[in-house]
């Protein structure tokens, strides 16, 4: 019942109770002679009332007493859950909870959630489209600009570090000397400001390579690549993949 404290609700009808069991007695103990049309009826009456008082005060009295006896747990967020059991000092615990409630969800950030999915989400996107665009035979040099950061640093193997500008210039290498290029993703992985990716990459040498010439060879190269983002843009590159070696014969790098 929202809204009652109901150890107070006990009490107070055992002091009722009380109050008619006394009253009773009282009356019958009383030197007052009323008239006799009312004598009998009153006189039923008093023990009437004494009687019933009695029994419903002894029953109220032990339904108070083990209120009493048994202690309230302090409420809290946990129990309020657990053990529902009205506090003695609260109004409705029910209404307790319900106004909980609705601050744990906004404590828990359901907009922060939306948000911070919504950002690993945009942050796939972005490294889906490098490899969609660049890293093809028809690639986009001059989206390099709108995703990568002007201080980008890429790690690649051997110490080597690959600035925006060399970026640039492997980009074009790639698609002027692999006929066919083709990077595929094979699984991505988004977690914070990092993007992971296992790739494959498809190609035929028709092309200058970094000043080897074109020998017809098929190319097939995998690797792994992480990337991380800042503001929308490519901040940092991993690489960790097989080199491309164009002096094996076809098939020997896949």
């Amino acid at each position: 019942m929202p809204g009652i404290d109901r150890p107070m609700l006990v009490r107070l009808f055992a002091i009722i109770c009380l109050s008619a069991a006394v009253g009773g007695m009282i009356f019958q103990s009383t030197t007052f002679t009323p008239p006799k049309i009312l004598d009998d009826r009153l006189g039923n009456l008093a023990g009437t009332s004494t009687l019933v008082g009695q029994y419903a005060f002894v029953v109220f009295a032990i339904a108070a007493f083990a209120q009493l006896a048994v202690p309230q747990a302090p409420f809290s967020r946990r129990n309020a859950c657990v053990n529902p059991a009205p506090n003695r000092h609260s109004v409705s615990w029910r209404r307790r909870i319900a106004d909980i409630r609705p601050r744990e969800g906004r404590a828990m950030g359901h907009g922060g959630r939306e948000a911070a999915s919504d950002e690993l989400e945009a942050n796939k996107a972005l490294v889906r489209r490098t490899y969609a665009e660049w890293w093809n035979a028809n690639g986009n040099v001059e989206s390099v600009d709108e995703m990568v950061r002007p201080d980008f640093i890429g790690h690649l193997g051997g110490g080597k570090v690959r600035d925006i500008e060399s970026l640039r210039h492997d980009i074009r290498t790639y698609q002027g000397g692999l006929g066919g290029l083709r990077e595929v993703v094979e699984d991505l992985i988004a977690e914070g400001d990092r993007v992971v990716v296992r790739y494959s990459l498809y190609g035929t040498h028709t092309g200058d390579f970094y000043g080897a010439a074109p020998t017809g060879k098929a190319v097939k190269v995998g690797g792994i690549e992480i990337f991380r983002i800042e503001d929308g843009k490519l901040a940092e590159f991993w690489h960790f993949g097989e080199a491309i070696d164009l002096s094996r014969e076809p098939g020997d790098n896949t």
